[in-house]
């Protein structure tokens, strides 16, 4: 399979690839992302007195192979794969069919994937089971939450069902 290069809209020094990867037009370097800290890849771009500004590798092939961003979309990868940059796992979507796939791959920062979150999916089980026996008030001191948060954990309003039965059968 042959990498197909097209230039960067709107800056005559760069090119992207449909395989993901950025390269300087005149010395046809490529250039070495940096990744974030959510693992998405980066290149910053610096002008001579001018701010760097750093581009999502994902934004620049969708930009240049398929055009601007549509009003109200968002960039997905396909696989849930987000360093995999191939024009063939990207495409726009709106934001809840994105928030869908991450859900199917298992990628979306909920439950205990949320770095913020104070609730394990141990928790989540254990306070299920044991609703009937305590008040939200009580359940939130033992755990260290909100009266609400229990509520909405009782209700199943958060926290992904399918993930919890996963853990039970482990």
């Amino acid at each position: 399979m042959r990498e197909i290069w097209e230039r960067l809209p709107g800056d005559i020094r760069y090119e992207v690839s449909d395989l993901g990867r950025v390269r300087r037009w005149e010395t046809g370097r490529v250039r070495t992302p940096s990744t974030t800290p959510t693992g998405y890849q980066v290149i910053v771009f610096s002008q001579p007195g001018k701010k760097p500004v750093g581009r999502y590798v994902h934004h620049l092939v969708l930009e240049t192979f398929v055009g601007p961003r549509p009003t109200g979309m968002t960039a997905s990868h396909l696989n849930g794969d987000n360093q995999d940059n191939r024009l063939t796992n990207l495409m726009y979507e709106t934001p809840k069919d994105n928030s869908a796939r991450k859900v199917e791959h298992g990628t979306l920062n909920t439950g205990d994937r949320n770095g913020s979150a104070k609730l394990t999916w141990y928790d989540v089980i254990k306070i299920r089971a044991s609703a009937h026996l305590y008040s939200y008030r009580e359940l939130g001191d033992i755990y260290g939450v909100s009266r609400s948060t229990i509520g909405r954990v009782v209700r199943n309003e958060c926290w992904n069902e399918r993930r919890i039965a996963q853990i039970s059968d482990d």
